[in-house]
């Protein structure tokens, strides 16, 4: 969603916060975009994720809010914490129990920067079958966070549990098989990777 690749503009040696608003579901991209308008210094992502559809026999990657009712926030700067939670869409921040303690911290913090990594977009991975284990070769379950559960080879899915707001999130992520030369070139990087 945002054009700010420079993820939460500002003085680059000042270290990135990543912060977590509640918002009302179904508005999660306009909600970001609105951020985003307001507040430069902010990056703000709603997490979307590439999945499966089969309608009438075709195939196809549609793109879905991964999260309903969230929106993650970013930046070097000030946040505007009043003027924020003032917007209509806007429930609350994620917070710890004290006052204005709202950046994000452990599980949560570790999935926030997942979240950056990806540009708010978890796409399509890809794998390739080595004997009878499934590698993924790129994509967001190449450096994933949470703990596979399920691998539904079939329907091409995997089932992450995460840890995000005090609780485990089960969350299903796509992935795609490769053809022939990605499975050379994926071997080729094993060897200069262990040579």
């Amino acid at each position: 969603m945002s054009q700010n690749v420079q993820h939460g503009a500002g003085d680059q040696s000042v270290p990135l916060s990543a912060y977590c608003i509640q918002c009302l579901t179904g508005r999660e991209e306009k909600t970001a975009y609105l951020i985003e308008q307001a507040y430069p210094q902010i990056t703000a992502y709603a997490v979307r994720q590439h999945k499966h559809q089969s309608t009438g026999g075709v195939k196809t990657i549609v793109t879905k809010i991964l999260l309903p009712g969230y929106i993650f926030l970013y930046t070097r700067g000030e946040v505007p914490f009043r003027r924020l939670l003032s917007m209509q869409e806007v429930s609350r921040f994620l917070s710890y129990g004290g006052k204005d303690d709202y950046q994000l911290c452990g599980a949560d913090l570790q999935f926030a920067t997942w979240v950056m990594r990806h540009e708010g977009l978890f796409q399509c991975s890809r794998a390739v079958q080595v004997g009878s284990e499934l590698k993924v070769i790129s994509g967001p379950l190449v450096d994933s966070i949470g703990t596979v559960s399920k691998v539904d080879r079939h329907n091409r899915n995997v089932c992450l549990d995460i840890n995000f707001d005090g609780s485990v999130r089960r969350i299903w992520l796509p992935f795609q098989w490769t053809d022939a030369q990605d499975i050379t070139a994926f071997a080729a990087r094993q060897d200069l990777l262990s040579g």
